[in-house]
């Protein structure tokens, strides 16, 4: 471990290396840390290269960025090395790219990527990115510098003699703008140009090729659902594509986060009084993923709104069946078992919602459920240990108001358990 500036590092160090990874924080942050993103420093990585073999890594982040300069950085790594490639994680999505600089045309070995991920370090390391096998690696390839050439066009050299990306004053774009600009728009299929075959027979290459063709259909799937601003529609790609391979791990994340976010919206709709919108969102995610415990949640929140608890209740049993696992189907359940007077019921309900993985914030919210419900059975003992826990964990979070409403909640409790024991 070497602590220095690392532009200076590298200008002024001896030897060489196969591979300099520039894993720098983001490049407008901070004063001077463009630099690493810079013409000068790009050209002093390249000098220390392995002749043949060397390669230079950097990881580009996509949020909070102005399109010009990302095209700036990748223009000047272009301008620096003779081959360029480009990177999307696809199997982990994140706001970020990386690029990829050499000497020498790139090519990528499958034989030699699968033997290391028969290595235990290696495959427990790139399992926690949704990296199994060759083609997982390959699929993250969007494309080389020729695809790059056609896109980054006009932009403006960053270099210590015109920070360009330290100083320009303009405008940052919508994330997923950049996205579609420097992933949908660059990728093509120039990624079988860059493929070493070596060690693989005709069968195995035919295999490979029909696996990996797939896998690029579904990361088509995933790059429209990334690329949208509409949750239905990235509900709808997500579905799409894992109609194509159904166990693709992105695919069942982006769908996951676009159903947490259309739940509260719903929710929301049912709360304030618009329960017939609430109604057809939910109709409308039904109809792009049949099995979603969400829809349901949200159609017992309205019809629940609109007075009918038998019809609430049986779609909130609906949603349990559907995703037995989830919190928020059995929290929902819980809550209209309590409109009903169904205490008991409502209080085992709870009670398994707080069995699973949660934050803190959907702890409290079960938590401040459970006091009532524990309270209008006379259970205050169980109302007065889940105040203080609530209290707790909306302490810890920062959750100051919550704790306070809680906190006062849990004197009056304490006052009629001890009222109750003198009688």
């Amino acid at each position: 471990m070497i602590y220095m500036d690392a532009k200076n590092y590298i200008h002024l160090m001896d030897g060489n290396y196969d591979v300099i990874v520039n894993d720098s924080i983001h490049p407008r942050d901070f004063a001077e840390n463009a630099s690493l993103y810079g013409k000068e420093y790009f050209e002093s990585a390249r000098q220390r290269l392995n002749k043949n073999r060397g390669l230079f890594l950097s990881w580009l982040p996509t949020y909070n960025m102005p399109a010009s300069v990302l095209k700036s950085i990748i223009g000047t790594a272009m301008e620096v090395f003779p081959h360029l490639t480009l990177w999307y994680l696809t199997t982990n999505p994140a706001p970020l790219v990386v690029i990829v600089g050499s000497e020498q045309q790139q090519y990528f070995s499958l034989k030699h990527i699968e033997n290391e991920l028969l290595k235990n370090d290696v495959r427990n390391s790139l399992s926690e990115i949704g990296i199994y096998k060759s083609m997982d690696v390959l699929s993250c390839y969007i494309g080389d510098e020729n695809d790059l050439s056609k896109c980054i066009t006009d932009f403006s050299i960053n270099s210590d003699y015109f920070p360009f990306v330290e100083f320009t004053t303009d405008s940052k774009e919508p994330e997923w703008q950049i996205f579609r600009q420097f992933v949908m728009d660059i990728r093509t299929d120039s990624v079988y140009d860059h493929i070493d075959w070596t060690g693989f027979s005709e069968e195995e290459k035919n295999k490979w090729l029909k696996g990996y063709q797939q896998l690029r259909e579904v990361s088509t799937y995933l790059f429209m659902a990334c690329g949208s601003t509409n949750d239905l529609d990235k509900l709808k790609y997500s579905v799409e594509g894992l109609g194509v391979l159904q166990d693709n791990p992105a695919l069942l994340y982006v769908r996951a986060e676009a159903e947490k976010t259309l739940l509260p919206d719903g929710i929301k709709m049912a709360l304030t009084g618009d329960a017939d919108n609430a109604l057809a969102l939910a109709d409308r995610i039904l109809e792009i993923y049949p099995k979603s415990a969400i829809a349901w949640i949200i159609k017992s929140s309205a019809i629940r709104s609109k007075g009918d608890m038998q019809g609430a209740l049986s779609a909130a049993r609906q949603a349990v069946d559907i995703a037995p696992e989830k919190s928020e189907t059995h929290f929902n359940l819980g809550l209209t078992l309590f409109e009903l007077g169904q205490f008991d019921k409502a209080i085992t309900e709870y009670e398994q919602a707080m069995a699973s993985e949660l934050v803190s914030s959907e702890q409290v919210h079960i938590l401040d459920a459970l006091i009532s419900t524990y309270a209008a059975v006379g259970r205050l003992p169980d109302a007065i240990a889940a105040s203080e826990k609530a209290i707790d964990i909306a302490s810890s979070a920062g959750q100051k108001e919550i704790a306070e409403r809680i906190s006062k909640q849990l004197l009056s409790l304490k006052a009629t358990h001890t009222n109750q024991q003198q009688h």
